[in-house]
């Protein structure tokens, strides 16, 4: 790093290297021999120095890039060892930057704040005329025995300063059902207080009409930006496991549900509310289900297992309500964490989004308690929302020409024509018609990925054992065959690409 970097007590970034800081010693000593040239009268000497100062500069930044990148590899992998180690605090320390204060106005910032009172004398006034009301002094003993009656870590604030209402820092909210009405006026210490739709109190942001909109816009807004920066660290290729994935994601979801046993109620009965929750927890579920970006905020949860956040912030609310009850709080969560599984289908199957998704998972109870909750791949989310390398989705984006397929003459190419009709990858869908007896459909999928349904096991342990076995046979072959044809298509899709880009066309991605 330069000298005046390591005086400034700055760290190095974690993508620097020996290799870089020798590459920018040379950079640096060619610059100043390229310098030194312009001031002498050698021009061929000058054209010399500068092409060998523009070739140290180009090597210097290519490091810097391959660096960059191999580090960010690197780090991506790290969070299944630290999920809040450094790539958490790289990418999260980007969401806000601290604020100053500004210069000059400390003196007087400080002074609003906390404003000087009078020295209050703690002296022993008269004692009460009637002779019941009086009382002893305290004791040291008493004192003592109080004092540690005090929960720790709590401050006694500071020292001369009464507990009264500053009008500087106050601010108020009329709370009402009125369309119209007029906003009455509140004088503290002889100063106006204003009044304001919406103001915040304990983190909550409270509206004139308690609906909570306000604090969900605001809510959305920071688990957008949480999501995005976390988003770099789980790419959909390679990249964390899924527990690190939702264990990332609940940073999103702890500012999304914030105070939600209290404005549950009020917040799930507008309609705007419930999209904009959904909407910021669908970027999330799309990283934990490695998703295309356009798949449906419906189809993403479901990949992720992650109910819908309205469901969520009313199974706190419940929760919270039954903690008086003398049942366990975890049997408490249990419990309600079914009734929210019996929500959720009810939403599922009257929603008139992920049509595709919906064949494949019909039961979302079944695909949420599957026994191996293996992490969704890249493909298989392909293979589940349709949305991918298949023609049908890409002309639809404006990425193609036409909907044919490239490999038959089915003139619309769909997930379901690529993984169960086109007779291009007859071979690779052999093992699987074998396994299953007969050319596979999509109607076989739900049971073959959902496997068995509990109710219909037999009692007879090794019989049980014996089919649960052919049920995941059934789901590995199953997910040889998406791995195997939208690897090889997309492969092939990237040469088409490539293709179209040589010959000046606009670049398909």
């Amino acid at each position: 790093m330069p000298r005046g970097a390591v005086l400034r007590g700055r760290k190095a970034v974690h993508w620097w290297s020996d290799e870089l800081a020798a590459l920018r010693r040379s950079s640096c000593m060619a610059r100043r021999r390229y310098q030194r040239a312009g001031r002498r009268d050698d021009a061929e000497g000058r054209a010399r120095e500068r092409e060998a100062y523009s070739a140290a500069r180009k090597e210097l930044r290519r490091a810097i890039r391959l660096a960059q990148i191999e580090s960010w590899k690197k780090l991506c992998l790290l969070v299944d060892e630290d999920p809040w180690g450094l790539p958490y605090r790289v990418v999260m320390k980007k969401l806000g930057a601290k604020t100053r204060l500004p210069e000059g106005q400390e003196l007087d910032i400080a002074n609003a704040l906390f404003p000087s009172r009078p020295e209050v004398t703690w002296s022993v006034g008269a004692a009460p005329a009637h002779p019941d009301l009086q009382a002893e002094l305290f004791s040291m003993d008493e004192l003592v025995l109080m004092a540690s009656k005090l929960p720790g870590g709590k401050a006694p604030g500071p020292d001369y300063i009464p507990n009264e209402v500053a009008p500087q820092k106050s601010e108020a909210v009329v709370l009402t059902n009125k369309w119209a009405y007029r906003d009455p006026v509140f004088i503290l210490g002889g100063q106006q207080i204003s009044v304001k739709p919406s103001m915040r109190y304990l983190g909550v942001q409270l509206d004139k009409r308690l609906n909570f909109g306000d604090h969900i816009r605001l809510v959305t807004a920071a688990a957008r930006r949480a999501v995005s920066a976390l988003g770099r660290l789980r790419p959909n290729v390679q990249g964390p496991s899924a527990c690190k994935r939702w264990l990332l994601m609940s940073v999103a979801h702890s500012k999304l549900l914030y105070a939600s046993p209290v404005r549950a109620l009020a917040a799930a009965r507008a309609a705007r509310n419930r999209v904009a929750l959904s909407q910021a927890q669908r970027g999330a579920a799309i990283r934990v289900a490695r998703c295309y970006r356009t798949v449906s905020d419906m189809a993403a949860l479901v990949l992720a297992r992650m109910p819908p956040a309205h469901l969520l912030a009313d199974e706190r609310r419940r929760i919270e309500e039954r903690k008086q009850e003398p049942t366990t709080v975890a049997v408490i969560r249990r419990q309600e964490r079914e009734a929210t599984l019996r929500e959720w289908p009810v939403i599922w199957d009257h929603t008139e989004k992920a049509a595709w998704t919906r064949r494949m998972i019909p039961d979302i109870k079944r695909w949420v308690y599957q026994p191996n909750q293996e992490a969704i791949t890249f493909h298989m989310a392909q293979a589940m929302t349709g949305h991918g390398c298949f023609q049908h989705y890409l002309w639809k984006r404006r990425r193609a020409g036409d909907p044919h397929c490239m490999h038959c003459d089915e003139p619309d190419d769909t997930v379901e024509h690529t993984l169960f009709n086109c007779p291009f990858w007859a071979e690779d869908r052999r093992e699987m018609e074998q396994c299953v007896g007969r050319p596979l459909q999509p109607n076989d999928v739900p049971n073959i990925i959902l496997g068995p349904e509990q109710e219909l096991l037999l009692d007879d342990a090794s019989r049980r054992r014996r089919i649960e076995a052919m049920a995941e046979g059934l789901r590995l072959a199953f997910g040889r065959i998406v791995e195997a044809i939208l690897g090889r298509k997309e492969d092939t899709e990237r040469v088409r690409q490539a293709r179209l880009l040589f010959v000046g066309r606009r670049p398909i991605t």
